[in-house]
């Protein structure tokens, strides 16, 4: 969605994928990936759940498959 950029911004998130081609070797792929990096775990987790995000998360149910997946040390 458009406007979870203006999130992540917040939480000085960058993207480092978004979309684009893509092969998966193993498993099922997604239609779209995105990647996005913070400065820190705590910082994506707070991104993930601040209410600006809860409330994006929310009006996109039922219609979006998202999945979320937080790393350390990527």
């Amino acid at each position: 969605m458009a406007q979870n950029g203006p999130v992540f911004a917040k939480y000085g998130g960058k993207f480092l994928v978004r979309g684009g081609r893509h092969v998966s070797k193993e498993g099922t792929s997604r239609t779209r990936n995105v990647v996005i990096e913070f400065k820190d775990y705590d910082t994506a987790i707070a991104c993930y759940n601040s209410p600006e995000y809860v409330r994006l998360v929310a009006a996109a149910q039922p219609s979006c498959r998202e999945r979320s997946r937080d790393h350390r040390g990527l």
